[in-house]
């Protein structure tokens, strides 16, 4: 395989990725199917989430290996020192990524402005449509 931009159309990097097809015939048609997520361990996901606080009109934007129900209960039971103080929380949003570098990517992203006007947008019908009623926690922001 030449090296990348030795010729050829430029993705020859991308080769080591590529899924490799599984073949099967049916009625004598060959049939090709990708088995992409078949690659990786399912029980190792990361994920991306969004907590509310019910007293105090927060976000707390995080990223964790572990299931988000355990992660949430770990955030009402005190053993987060900077979530600790606006307990309760409730998880309004998350995202499950395959690769940890995804994740942390993504919550970078969400932490930053243009990631939280995403999330105010994606979230429109949660916190009420922009003509009718919207919750504090929206017009705060």
């Amino acid at each position: 395989m030449p090296a990348f931009g030795a010729g050829g159309r430029g993705f020859e990097s991308l080769q080591a990725h590529r899924v490799k097809p599984h073949r099967m015939r049916l009625r004598g048609k060959p049939r090709i199917f990708l088995y992409a997520a078949s690659r990786f361990d399912q029980s190792k996901m990361y994920f991306v989430y969004l907590l509310e606080s019910i007293t105090g009109k927060r976000w707390y934007i995080g990223y964790t290996p572990i299931g988000v129900e355990q992660r949430l209960r770990k955030h009402n039971d005190g053993f987060v020192p900077s979530s600790k103080q606006f307990r309760p929380w409730r998880l309004i949003y998350y995202e499950a990524y395959v690769h940890r570098s995804d994740a942390l990517g993504r919550e970078k992203f969400l932490k930053s402005g243009s990631g939280r006007k995403f999330l105010k947008k994606q979230l429109l019908n949660y916190f009420g449509s922009p003509r009718g009623e919207r919750s504090e926690l929206y017009a705060a922001r």
